[in-house]
């Protein structure tokens, strides 16, 4: 319902409100069982919690695509 509801309101691109739902809840999911191994692949000096955080909001909100 929030997804839709996004959409009807222009907040949101017209996704499929089923696949984008699954598509960030795995994501989400991914990333909170890999926690642990974010150490292995970033430094932390330049990877604080909360730069990381904006992150990973910005490429699940805003994507990957120059626009």
């Amino acid at each position: 319902a929030i997804v839709e509801q996004g959409i009807a309101a222009g907040e949101l691109k017209p996704l499929d409100p089923a696949l984008t739902v699954m598509t960030l809840t795995s994501i989400i999911c991914f990333l909170t069982a890999a926690r642990h191994s974010h150490a292995l692949f970033l430094d932390p000096k330049r990877a604080a919690p909360d730069a990381w955080k904006a992150h990973l909001q910005t490429l699940l909100l805003d994507g990957i695509r120059a626009r």
